[in-house]
């Protein structure tokens, strides 16, 4: 039998440091580089990507266009506030909690569409556009108001 000799409860502050790092709905990806949409504009916090290719060492993304099945929204990060071609970064998958910017009113609990080339969203209006999450919060009329969105 092997014990450990040190104090469980000093660990304690670690483990929560750990927690608090840690989120288990983002994963790591890559701009990908051979992409003619992403050599157009750089991505910033709230731009939803589309999986461009999955093959080799890294998961390569493309800057969602209109229709595309979204596969995640780049996050917020205070090291670097866009992204281009080539560059690696992190993005929030289905069931992570994000700020976006809401385009006009928005109620709590609504479907919403992402606005392609933009970190806005709108009302889900019909089906042939992509849902992407649901409003968490509810937003006044005026544009630009921050809501909590539940990325779908």
């Amino acid at each position: 039998m092997v014990t450990q000799n040190m104090n469980q409860f000093e660990q304690s502050p670690i483990k929560g440091n750990i927690a608090a790092i840690v989120n288990p709905n983002t994963i790591s990806v890559v701009i990908d580089p051979a992409s003619a949409l992403n050599s157009v504009a750089p991505l910033y916090a709230g731009d939803m990507v589309a999986l461009s290719n999955a093959v080799g060492s890294a998961i390569m993304v493309d800057k969602a266009i209109a229709n595309s099945t979204m596969f995640g929204v780049v996050i917020y990060t205070p090291k670097k506030d866009k992204f281009v071609a080539g560059d690696a970064l992190e993005v929030a998958m289905a069931g992570s909690v994000v700020y976006m910017e809401a385009e006009n009113a928005v109620a709590r609990g609504e479907s919403l569409q992402y606005v392609p080339g933009t970190s806005v969203v709108k009302p889900w209006v019909n089906a042939v556009e992509t849902a992407i999450g649901i409003a968490l919060d509810k937003s006044a009329a005026s544009a630009g108001n921050l809501i909590r969105v539940l990325v779908a």
